[in-house]
Order: structure tokens, then C-alpha cells, then sequence
């Protein structure tokens, strides 16, 4: 795993699970950027599993800079199609989202 930065800014991870554990939806607010991606992305590799699908809502995201947007992109690579990604076009980070689909 890269080295990262110690944390410096903070963010919210709130998980919930569907009853029949299909799924687990992860709702991530505030800023995602290198002194909190090593964490992130931990946090959301135990949230994939096999048989589970990971769904991650960025709506309320408000700043995501490169190690965190490499987070999403090793995710990916991990979790396959189980894998969703949630981002209205006017949340504050669309434009990034945009320019990497």
C-alpha cells in the first residue's frame, strides 16, 4: 500500500446494510484527499465482500484530490461490478467524478 500523510481533514462515513445483506451502503461527506486516503480505503476494502455489493454515495463529498480518486480506482479493480458508485450531477465534486468516467 502507498505511504500516505498522517489524517488531517476530516470526513463521514456512515454504512448501513440491507436486510437481506446484499448490499452495503456507504454515505462519505466532507473531504477525501491524501492525509485520509490510507483510512478510506481500508474502510471500504472490508466493506466489499464476495457475495456483497458495495454502493458509495459521494453526494455530499466536498473536496476529493488524487490518492483519494485512486482510492475509488483500486476499489473498483477489487470489487468488480459490486461495486456502484452514487454522484448527482450538482454535487461539488461532479466535475471529478466527470472526468473520470
Amino acid at each position: 500500500m502507498p505511504a500516505y500523510a498522517e489524517p488531517v481533514s476530516s470526513y463521514g462515513f456512515e454504512r448501513s446494510e440491507a436486510a437481506d445483506g446484499s448490499h452495503v451502503r456507504i454515505a462519505l461527506s466532507g473531504e477525501l484527499d491524501l492525509t485520509n486516503a490510507r483510512e478510506l480505503e481500508r474502510r471500504l476494502e472490508s466493506a466489499c465482500g464476495p457475495e456483497t455489493s458495495l454502493v458509495v454515495d459521494l453526494n455530499r463529498v466536498s473536496f476529493i484530490d488524487s490518492a483519494a480518486l485512486h482510492v475509488f480506482f483500486r476499489l473498483a479493480r477489487g470489487c468488480g461490478e459490486r461495486l456502484r458508485i452514487l454522484l448527482e450531477p450538482t454535487a461539488s465534486i461532479a466535475y471529478a467524478g466527470h472526468a473520470c468516467s
